[in-house]
């Protein structure tokens, strides 16, 4: 947005009238006039959007046939993007780095060599959370930095998933993560004194989930996890609901839109499926994947025009200039005109990329890196 309007200038006051101005008559000011180009320069600037270049709209036959592509794509699955938040050493990537290889997105073979190449640096326990923590500084300090991204699929719903750091000095990587979220999962340690840790005023517990859910994210699953550490007791999940319910709601998440599901993202319990007995006795509500498959899916637009919010601008050594983010509404394919503001450039897609595989065709709601061509980083980059 411009900047806003200076308010015009007030004259000097007139000098008093000694004799015949009476005291008690309230002196007035005048307005000095503007002058005609500094009245110019106060107007409203004209809208960017009067000022955007023409860009091709797809004709019918051409938006059939992409919308007939990405039905076939998606093979009937709808799209969602989680965000996994929470303090830092809660296990969020060691969660979902498990739940991906329990839903065999993630190899054995490959599992067995994280935990080969974790245990020679001293950190066998990090192995899953190798899966999504890819950086050799991130491996080495045992925290994630950035936005791990990846995908897998539930019985109704293609996921993307967004794994933000819960370390207080990469607040603006979590940020740009919880951004392009429809849900989140934050992740709570459940070990005495740990949730207490997180959850005090210099924790990130409340801070990710008050900014997860000013970002726009209106869902969320709570997952207790490390109940193994305090031998799947009862009472301490209790204790921890009760002091996280009212604080959710209070930061803007109606009853309903949270759940809390008592997890171990190291063992695996109650991730896919629960074995555990001192589990199994007390708790019989959903597993983790389970309670991602219950997320609802607000309304796609894909009749309206592209509006894609760009997370990530880069240059790739094949693919030249990229710009990656999630298509909030309407439908890209390969060769269509696409305008960049507010550097106010055209481009021309050369290729879509979609959980890292290369499609003719994406939609709302999907997290997306496009090949552009015709266009430099040079004259984009500032507007990053």
């Amino acid at each position: 947005a411009g900047r806003q309007p200076q308010p015009q200038a007030k004259g000097k006051q007139p000098p008093k009238q000694q004799q015949t101005q009476p005291a008690a008559e309230t002196v007035k000011f005048t307005k000095k006039a503007e002058p005609a180009d500094t009245a110019a320069a106060l107007k409203p600037s004209v809208t960017a959007s009067a000022k955007h270049k023409p860009v091709p709209q797809h004709s019918e036959a051409r938006r059939e046939a992409l919308l007939k592509t990405l039905l076939e794509s998606q093979r009937g699955k709808q799209t969602i993007n989680l965000v996994t938040v929470g303090h830092v050493d809660a296990g969020k990537s060691t969660t979902m780095g498990h739940l991906l290889f329990l839903l065999g997105t993630v190899s054995e073979a490959l599992i067995h060599k994280y935990q080969r190449e974790s245990a020679r640096i001293g950190k066998g326990s990090f192995a899953f959370a190798w899966v999504l923590d890819e950086h050799a500084e991130e491996r080495s300090r045992g925290i994630t930095m950035d936005v791990g991204v990846t995908h897998f699929e539930t019985q109704r719903l293609s996921v993307t998933l967004l794994d933000a750091p819960g370390h207080k000095d990469f607040v603006p990587n979590m940020i740009s993560g919880a951004s392009q979220a429809d849900a989140a999962v934050l992740v709570i340690n459940a070990g005495n004194g740990e949730f207490e840790a997180g959850f005090d005023q210099n924790g990130q517990t409340k801070e990710h989930a008050l900014l997860t859910r000013s970002l726009g994210v209106t869902q969320m699953i709570v997952a207790i996890n490390q109940m193994d550490k305090v031998g799947w007791s009862q009472d301490r999940f209790t204790e921890i609901c009760g002091k996280l319910s009212p604080f959710l709601r209070k930061a803007g998440f109606p009853a309903g839109s949270f759940t809390f599901i008592p997890c171990s993202g190291l063992s695996g319990e109650n991730l896919v499926a629960r074995k555990e007995t001192a589990l199994t006795k007390w708790y019989t509500g959903n597993t983790l994947v389970q309670q991602i498959d219950k997320f609802a899916i607000g309304e796609r637009s894909k009749d309206k025009p592209l509006r894609l919010s760009v997370a990530d601008v880069y240059k790739a050594q094949q693919m030249g200039m990229c710009v990656g983010g999630k298509i909030e509404t309407g439908i890209v394919g390969v060769g269509d005109k696409v305008l960049l503001v507010p550097a106010n450039e055209v481009a021309t897609v050369k290729s879509v990329w979609r959980a890292q595989e290369s499609v003719e065709v994406a939609g709302p709601g999907e997290n997306v890196d496009l090949s552009l061509q015709g266009i430099e980083m040079t004259s984009v980059g500032y507007a990053w």
